[in-house]
């Protein structure tokens, strides 16, 4: 099968995004809870950020602060947090191999990418324009694309689905984490979980499994 639409997930799909968010979280909490110790966050990764952050607190600070405690640190952590990912964070990023050729290939060849992804616009649309993508995708879903906003990536396929007039069958969903799996289940998408990056894609049902974003060329009509 040849898919003549690729809807594609930005972290842990197309770029690296740890170090950004690695330096965005520790300065976060420096700033906010100077005695939380430094730990690695690379297995933390994959759920939305609150989550992140409430794992972390409960880990270090579980026996000195009560869960109601911890949870009503993270609105502020939160806005820390996006105010350095915004100002520096977000660019800290690296393209996974091969994604920046094979995107401008499948541009040119006439592949429509559509991005759609959990990270708000502005830190997005700051990494499309750092790498130089932006043209090689037809459109941008964040959940800040609308207002309301979208409550999950599901709702943002749909609306790219209608929007673009897109039947189904022709499209393919590739992503890393349960909600990508789930989007492309909801929206009757064949699913393509790369193996690399920090979701548990590989974990529910997945038409195909990428090893290398290169393996994508073998299903995309290019």
């Amino acid at each position: 099968m040849k898919y003549a639409t690729l809807f594609l997930d930005l972290d842990g799909t197309l770029i690296d995004s740890y170090s950004g968010i690695e330096w965005a979280f520790h300065n976060s909490l420096a700033r906010v809870l100077p005695r939380c110790p430094r730990v690695p966050l690379r297995e933390m990764i994959g759920p939305l950020l609150p989550e992140i952050f409430s794992l972390y607190l409960q880990q270090n600070l579980g026996d000195e602060l009560s869960e109601s405690e911890r949870e009503s640190l993270i609105p502020g952590l939160l806005d820390v947090f996006r105010e350095y990912y915004d100002a520096e964070g977000a660019v800290r990023c690296e393209p996974y191999p091969n994604v920046s050729s094979l995107l401008q290939r499948f541009h040119e060849n006439g592949v429509r990418q559509i991005l759609v992804t959990n990270k708000p616009s502005r830190p997005t649309l700051a990494i499309l324009e750092h790498l130089q993508w932006r043209e090689y995708f037809q459109a941008v879903f964040c959940p800040d694309s609308r207002h309301p906003e979208y409550p999950d990536k599901t709702q943002s396929a749909r609306h790219a689905l209608q929007q673009f007039q897109l039947v189904p069958r022709e499209v393919l969903f590739v992503g890393d984490s349960a909600d990508d799996a789930l989007a492309a289940a909801q929206n009757d998408l064949d699913f393509a979980a790369v193996l690399y990056g920090y979701g548990a894609a590989r974990e529910y049902s997945a038409r195909y499994q990428l090893q290398n974003f290169s393996e994508l060329t073998m299903l995309s009509g290019s």
